[in-house]
């Protein structure tokens, strides 16, 4: 009898051990062929963004892109063409000493549907050229000319699996 039970014992510990799932690294998040895409192109976004070249991300936006920064306000939304506007402005690439800092927290993922969000956390501090005059004596202002800034917020990119590929169809 206690053969018996060690045997079903060892069949189900060896069954339950080969169902088991795999985890990307540090993550709750299942490891697959669509999240390791995902992350991908995240990570094309991340050293796209911290090097201010927008061109390692822009492939993975959806022509559809549409966001509405999280209000009301339809003057704020942004569409593919107005995002790219804005990755290639003067704007944008007049930031200096870019340091991005980022923790991903979930990735809800539908693969029937060919549809995910990813939600991180992040930290962006960079330099911008203060609009003060050099005369004035302010403690934010540098003798280098520049301010510092810091932004930090949770984010959600959302992306849909457009043929064979994964897009961004909002949340930059």
């Amino acid at each position: 009898m206690k053969r018996r039970m060690l045997f079903v014992f060892v069949i189900f510990a060896m069954m339950t051990v080969g169902c088991s799932k795999k985890y990307i690294r540090g993550t709750d998040i299942e490891d697959n062929e669509d999240s390791r895409a995902i992350f991908t192109i995240f990570a094309h976004y991340v050293k796209g963004f911290r090097d201010q070249k927008p061109e390692y991300f822009i492939p993975y936006i959806s022509e559809d892109y549409y966001d509405n920064n999280g209000t009301d306000d339809p003057s704020d939304d942004i569409d593919y063409g107005m995002a790219i506007e804005i990755l290639n402005s003067d704007q944008f690439h007049s930031l200096r000493n870019m340091e991005l800092l980022y923790f991903i927290k979930d990735l809800k993922l539908d693969r029937r549907m060919g549809k995910a969000k990813l939600l991180y956390y992040f930290e962006v501090r960079f330099k911008r050229e203060s609009k003060l005059e050099s005369e004035k004596k302010d403690y934010f202002l540098r003798p280098d000319g520049m301010t510092n800034h810091k932004i930090s917020d949770t984010n959600q990119m959302v992306f849909r699996k457009e043929g064979e590929e994964w897009k961004i169809t909002s949340g930059l």
